[in-house]
């Protein structure tokens, strides 16, 4: 009888929606500013609270920067 070891979580994918794909294309063309709901709303054409939650849901990820 072998042994497994536990899937490498380093090398896991993120799965992403179409909204974050397009919160972080605005976080990365922002050149390392901050962005604001407000402004993320704006660049995306999605509402602010929605942009909000996104950025907050990418940052708890670990994927804005």
């Amino acid at each position: 009888m072998g042994t497994r070891s536990a899937p490498c979580t380093r090398h896991r994918r993120e799965v992403l929606s179409q909204e974050e794909v397009a919160l972080l294309h605005v976080l990365r063309s922002s050149g390392g500013r901050a962005i604001d709901a407000t402004e993320a709303a704006q660049r995306t054409g999605m509402s602010r609270g929605l942009a909000a939650l996104g950025l907050e849901l990418l940052e708890s990820r670990g994927l804005t920067g």
